[in-house]
């Protein structure tokens, strides 16, 4: 029987899809932009409106299309 867990989540759901070396500075940028609302992120931050929505590709990906329970975990911590 299909199963539906609803859980809050922050910042990590996107900063744990950060994998690459030249991406480190992106976890400080999400960081320091977090508490804005995102129409003030993407017009004076354009750089992290760009981040967020790599990392949101990333995360939807492995959400919807892992089967890979652990690693689904592991995409927040929450």
């Amino acid at each position: 029987m299909p199963r539906l867990v609803i859980s809050t989540v922050g910042t990590s759901l996107l900063t744990n899809q950060i994998q690459e070396r030249n991406e480190k500075d992106w976890k400080r940028r999400i960081n320091e932009t977090a508490n804005l609302p995102y129409d003030e992120v993407s017009q004076y931050y354009e750089d992290v409106s760009d981040i967020i929505k790599t990392l949101k590709h990333r995360a939807e990906n492995k959400l919807y299309d892992d089967t890979d329970v652990a690693q689904i975990r592991e995409a927040s911590a929450e």
